[in-house]
């Protein structure tokens, strides 16, 4: 912001930063035109408006059509068995020689022609009459379809249509009044911008977080089974007996390794489960915090120590019975702490979902505040600027 002059005018400055154009815009549509800064304010003002608009309509567009596809999809599931039964009328009514001849030796009993006739009418009008329907459920669907790309197109440009509006009101002069109701509504604009920055990637990490702590927990999980089960636990007796056909030396060496291998695919997917989660550690409620750190601290690699234990250079005189001790209590206690988080993440990924939403509803309060100041400014000046009314 330029400070005013003698004259108290100023020019109002661009801000140095686009926050609104991060990660709001659809995927599929990065390609948006190119901006126009020769536009009057009122044609900015209403190109932008349109496109507000159809950002704000298109969700529930989609939402319709998609009912839409899903009425015609079962309607053309309803045609094809309306027509199989029409079809299946007409060949009684119209039998081949063979069939005559069929009918002739299982009974002397044939159904009138008059019957069949009445069958095939009647099934072949409610085949005719859902082909009408589908066909003007398709037809509206194609509606509903260019409706749809259209506005997805009008709404791609919406931040573009936003900063051509911003461009031709920077050309105004501001008094030093209207410039700190600017730089209030555009201070505003920028916290709502870095709030929804900062929750979307949030919304990203913890749906990275969901699917590998999941991956890690069952991994994991099965890991222990499969210890339990070599350690001889009256359920694990009896999967590793289905599995291995016997409890030789090794079978047990296996299951061990097989075990540890488990063990490593979870520390995997944890470690990335923790990386994702890194960024808002600090933000965590205390209990996951602790089951973050304890996850951290002890990790899932306890059965890869065991096996190494049991199978490495180390004879029995060396204390391997008192490291497993150690081994297998961390393993069941890394165990709770990691199925604790996993419940969190499970549970707090709709919430960050949630959280988001509300935060672009925000974002574009005070899109839509700066707007209305602008709006403001320009009527003003217009109202000023506009004759006398006759006395």
């Amino acid at each position: 912001m330029s400070t005013p002059g003698s004259s108290g005018t100023s020019t109002y400055k661009l801000p140095s930063y686009s926050a609104e154009h991060v990660g709001t815009h659809d995927s599929t549509h990065d390609h948006t035109p190119a901006p126009n800064y020769s536009l009057s304010f009122e044609d900015a003002w209403r190109n932008w408006q349109e496109a507000e608009n159809a950002a704000d309509i298109l969700p529930d567009l989609i939402a319709a059509y998609e009912v839409q596809k899903n009425d015609v999809t079962q309607a053309k599931q309803d045609l094809r068995i309306l027509h199989e039964a029409s079809a299946k009328s007409f060949a009684q009514l119209h039998p081949s020689t063979r069939d005559r001849l069929f009918k002739l030796v299982k009974s002397n009993h044939q159904t009138s022609k008059e019957v069949l006739e009445q069958a095939f009418n009647q099934a072949h009008a409610k085949e005719d009459l859902k082909l009408h329907e589908v066909e003007g459920l398709e037809k509206a669907l194609a509606e509903a379809e260019t409706n749809v790309n259209a506005m997805k197109k009008l709404a791609a440009i919406n931040h573009q249509a936003f900063d051509n509006l911003r461009f031709v009101f920077s050309q105004r002069a501001a008094t030093a009044h209207e410039s700190l109701l600017l730089g209030e509504a555009e201070e505003e604009l920028l916290r709502a911008n870095r709030r929804f920055e900062v929750s979307q990637v949030a919304v990203k990490n913890m749906a990275r977080a969901k699917v590998t702590v999941q991956h890690a927990h069952h991994y994991f999980d099965s890991a222990i089974k499969t210890c339990d089960a070599v350690r001889g636990t009256a359920l694990g007796r009896a999967l590793v007996m289905g599995m291995d056909d016997g409890w030789s030396e090794m079978a047990r060496n296996q299951n061990y390794k097989d075990a540890a291998s488990l063990s490593e695919k979870a520390q995997i997917c944890v470690n990335e489960t923790l990386r994702v989660l890194e960024p808002s550690k600090d933000d965590l409620p205390p209990e996951v915090l602790e089951n973050y750190n304890k996850v951290k601290e002890l990790g899932l690699s306890q059965m890869q120590k065991i096996y190494h234990l049991m199978y490495g250079w180390q004879s029995k005189d060396t204390g391997i019975h008192e490291s497993l001790k150690v081994l297998l209590a961390r393993q069941e206690e890394v165990y709770k702490h990691l199925t604790e988080l996993a419940l969190w993440v499970q549970k707090q990924d709709p919430i960050t979902v949630e959280t988001n939403k509300k935060l672009e509803k925000a974002t574009k309060v005070a899109r839509e505040n700066l707007a209305s100041v602008w709006r403001k400014m320009y009527t003003d000046d217009d109202a000023a600027g506009a004759p006398p009314a006759d006395a």
